[in-house]
């Protein structure tokens, strides 16, 4: 696709010029592949560690700290719920919720 529409990019020329890989789709490829080769490994064991050190905190009850929101000053607050669970009932229906 790069050199179906190499012509349409700014600054292309500039770029060929100084890397061998733009002008040489053999080339390109094959140093993607080392380049992918060498670094899968590390990127592999990076997210594994990181699901790993997930689990273990989840597994040993570690406990974060969560700010809410102030709670609302009045004692009850109206709510409008529209139940669509059934169909033509899409009316939207008043629900007393207490918030305190």
């Amino acid at each position: 696709m790069y050199f179906a529409q190499r012509k349409r990019i700014e600054g292309v020329a500039e770029v060929e010029e100084k890397s061998v890989l733009w002008r040489s789709p053999f080339l390109h490829v094959v140093t993607s592949w080392i380049q992918f080769n060498l670094l899968w490994p590390a990127v592999f064991a990076l997210a594994s560690a990181a699901e790993w050190i997930a689990a273990v905190k989840i597994a040993t009850g570690a406990k974060s700290d969560y700010e809410v929101a102030v709670k609302p000053s009045n004692k009850r607050a109206v709510e409008h719920v529209v139940d669509t669970r059934l169909p033509g009932s899409g009316r939207s229906t008043p629900v007393l919720r207490p918030w305190g």
